[in-house]
C-alpha cells in the first residue's frame, strides 16, 4: 500500500502561491526526509514533467535537491489520479527538524511552466540507525559533489550530504539490508540474511519485493553492479554437503531472476586441476577462502572480481576462462601453484593490491580503481606483504605484456588503516571519492574527495554508531549520488 508521508492543501497551480505544510505522518514511518505535495494543474492532460527543488540551508555548500520526474512515472507509479485531477508530487531530500523552502514546478507539452513555492516543516529524524557525531574536517570551498551514498547495515542506503547533514534514510523493517543499487529512482537492496530483493522508492516505500528464483542461492553479501543483462551481485551458495559462502557471483533480473552464474570455486579449482595441481589447499568447501566483496562487468565483454584474501581476476564473461591475476605474488595462489595461476599474474610496478574493495574501471577496462586495505589474509594462510595504511590505486594494464602499473595513488602519507571495507570511486567533476571505512581501530569512517593531484579538497569523519561492533557496519561504502540534477523516468 502506498504510504504518503503528509498531505498538504492541494496546491492548485493555475494560481500560483506560497503554502505552508504541516509535518507529521499518516504511516507511521519515522523518516522525516520525504513529504508528498498534491498539486491540480487544470491542464492536466499536457503535464510533460514535474520538477521540485529543495533549497539548501543559508550558509551550507551543497547544491540543492533539484529533481525531476516525467509524468510517465508519476502514472505508472500510481502518483496521478485522473479522476480527481491531482497529482501528488513525491518531494525528498528534506532537511530534518526544518522548515524547507521547496519550489515546483510543473511544465506543458508545450514548454510552458508554472511554478509554485511553498515550505514544509519536518519533524525530527529518530532511528536506531541514526548517523550522528559527523563532523567535517575540511568543508568543500569548490563542490563538484554534494551528495554522498552511504550503504550500512541493517538498512541501506543512507544519503548525506557534504554539510554532514543526513537527507534520506530508508527503515524498512524485518530487513537487514546493505547490497544497494540505484535504478530510475528506486533503490534494489539485497537481504543479508535472505535471498530477498526489495525495491525502495525514495518515498521509503517496498514498491516490490522478490526471492531468488534458485534455493540453492543464500543471503546478499558486499555489493550489487550493472551488468551486461542484469545486475551482478554476490551471493552465498549452498546444495547439500557444498557450501560455498562468499566465491559465486550471479547476474539477475530487477525481479530476481538468475540469468547467468560464475562459480570461482570451479573457475580457479578447474585450472589449478588442468595444470596437474592440487586446489585442495586454497579452493576449500564451506572456507571463505575466496572472500568476493567487489565484481564488475567490463566493455571488453569480461568479469573482474575481488578477492580478498587473494587477488583480482578476470574471467571471459561467457567461457569464464581466466584472462589475467592481479595480486601480491607473496601469497598461496601464486606461491604455490606455478603451473596453473602463475603464469596468470600481471607484473607490477607499484603496489600490489591487498585485501582491496570497491572496483571500478576508468574510461575503459584497462583502467582499474580500486581501494587499497593493506590487510592481509584472513581466512587463508600466507598473509603475504601486510601494510599498516590504506589508500586508493589506479592501475593501467596491459593485457598483451601482462603488466599492471599504478599511475595514481592517494595513501594520505600511510596515516591511515582501514583493514576491511571501504571504497574509492571517481565523481562525475573527475575527483576521487574515498571511503576509509574502519579507520582508527574501526572506530569511525573518513571520506575524504581528493582531486588528481592528490589535493584533499574534502575531509569528514562519521563515527560507528554505539550498535556497531565497528564502523564497516555504519559505513560499508560511499558512493556519490547527484540528488542536485536527478531525472527520473
Amino acid at each position: 500500500m502506498r504510504r504518503i508521508k503528509s498531505l498538504c492543501v492541494v496546491l492548485a497551480l493555475v494560481a500560483l502561491s506560497a503554502y505552508g505544510c504541516s509535518s507529521g505522518s499518516t504511516s507511521g514511518n519515522p523518516m522525516p526526509f520525504t513529504q508528498t505535495v498534491p498539486v491540480q494543474p487544470g491542464n492536466i492532460d499536457q503535464v510533460s514533467s514535474v520538477n521540485f527543488v529543495v533549497h539548501t540551508k543559508p550558509g551550507n555548500r551543497s547544491k540543492d535537491v533539484n529533481v525531476t520526474y516525467s509524468i510517465d512515472y508519476l502514472i505508472r507509479m500510481g502518483y496521478v489520479n485522473v479522476a480527481t485531477r491531482t497529482i501528488a508530487i513525491p518531494v525528498f531530500g528534506l532537511y530534518a527538524s526544518y522548515l524547507n523552502n521547496v519550489d515546483v514546478t510543473i511544465t506543458l507539452n508545450d514548454n510552458s511552466s508554472q511554478t509554485a513555492s511553498m515550505q514544509l516543516q519536518t519533524g525530527p529524524y529518530n532511528s536506531a540507525s541514526k548517523l550522528t557525531g559527523i563532523v567535517i574536517n575540511k568543508p568543500y570551498q569548490n563542490p563538484g559533489t554534494s551528495f554522498l551514498l552511504v550503504e550500512s547495515i541493517p538498512v541501506s542506503p543512507i544519503i548525506i550530504d557534504i554539510d554532514g547533514e543526513v537527507r534520506w534514510q530508508t527503515d524498512v523493517p524485518g530487513a537487514s539490508l546493505r547490497p544497494t543499487y540505484l535504478e530510475n529512482g528506486q533503490f534494489l537492496v539485497g537481504d543479508t540474511t535472505t535471498s530477498s530483493v526489495y525495491k525502495i522508492s525514495f518515498q521509503n516505500e517496498v514498491t516490490d519485493a522478490h526471492e531468488l528464483n534458485d534455493p540453492r542461492y543464500k543471503s546478499f553479501h558486499h555489493n550489487i553492479e550493472a551488468g551486461k543483462l542484469g545486475l551482478l551481485a554476490e551471493i552465498g551458495f549452498a546444495d547439500g554437503a557444498i557450501v560455498k559462502p562468499e566465491s559465486v557471483l550471479i547476474e539477475m533480473t530487477p525481479e530476481a531472476v538468475i540469468l547467468n552464474s560464475w562459480d570461482f570455486d570451479a573457475i580457479v579449482g578447474g585450472q589449478i586441476t588442468a595444470a596437474g595441481e592440487d586446489p585442495s589447499a586454497l579452493v576449500q568447501n564451506g572456507v571463505d577462502w575466496f572472500h568476493m566483496n567487489s565484481a564488475i562487468y567490463t566493455s571488453d565483454d569480461s568479469i573482474i572480481a575481488s578477492s580478498r584474501e587473494n587477488f583480482v581476476i578476470k574471467v571471459d564473461y561467457s567461457t569464464k576462462k581466466i584472462k589475467w591475476i592481479l595480486g601480491n605474488p607473496a601469497k598461496l595462489w601464486y606461491q604455490n601453484y606455478p603451473l596453473s595461476l602463475r603464469p596468470l599474474a600481471l607484473s607490477i610496478t607499484g603496489n600490489a593490491p591487498i585485501g582491496q574493495h570497491a572496483l571500478s574501471v576508468i574510461n575503459d577496462p584497462n583502467h582499474l580503481l580500486l581501494f587499497n586495505n593493506g590487510n592481509g589474509n584472513i581466512n587463508l594462510p600466507y598473509v603475504g606483504d601486510s601494510r599498516t595504511y590504506s589508500g586508493a590505486s589506479l592501475y593501467e594494464i596491459n593485457e598483451q605484456q601482462m603488466t599492471a602499473t599504478e599511475i595514481w595513488s592517494f595513501y594520505d602519507n600511510q596515516a591511515i588503516y582501514s583493514p576491511i571495507c571501504g571504497s574509492v570511486y571517481k565523481t562525475g567533476a573527475g575527483e576521487y571519492l574515498i571511503d576509509f571505512a574502519t579507520a582508527s581501530g574501526g572506530t569511525l569512517s573518513r571520506i575524504m574527495i581528493v582531486d588528481a593531484n592528490q589535493n584533499v579538497n574534502f575531509d569528514m569523519t562519521i563515527p560507528k554508531r554505539a550498535l556497531d561492533a565497528s564502523s564497516c557496519s555504519t559505513v560499508y561504502r560511499v558512493k556519490e549520488i547527484n540528488l542536485d540534477s536527478l531525472s527520473i523516468q
